[in-house]
């Protein structure tokens, strides 16, 4: 990595981080020539794109991977 690719690392770890409702120990973050790879689990789509949007504000990313995942869940209905 070198040393702009290690600056936008820290940027990014910060600003999801910084969001406080996601949890960034289940999020694998890499860089590579200022592409942002974002891999792991989260809780929802909520949360994906939530990443992803305060990931994209940050200045000097060229492109973001965005293959965060989150559990199915299937909506409940009632049972007559």
């Amino acid at each position: 990595m070198n040393s702009t690719d290690i600056k936008l690392y820290q940027k990014v770890i910060n600003a999801i981080r910084y969001r406080g409702l996601i949890n960034i120990d289940k999020i694998t973050v890499r860089v590579t020539e200022r592409v942002v790879y974002l891999e792991g689990i989260v809780e929802n789509e909520n949360e994906r794109n939530e990443v992803a949007t305060c990931v994209s504000d940050l200045f000097g990313i060229r492109s973001i991977y965005n293959s965060l995942t989150f559990p199915y869940r299937a909506k409940k209905y009632g049972t007559t």
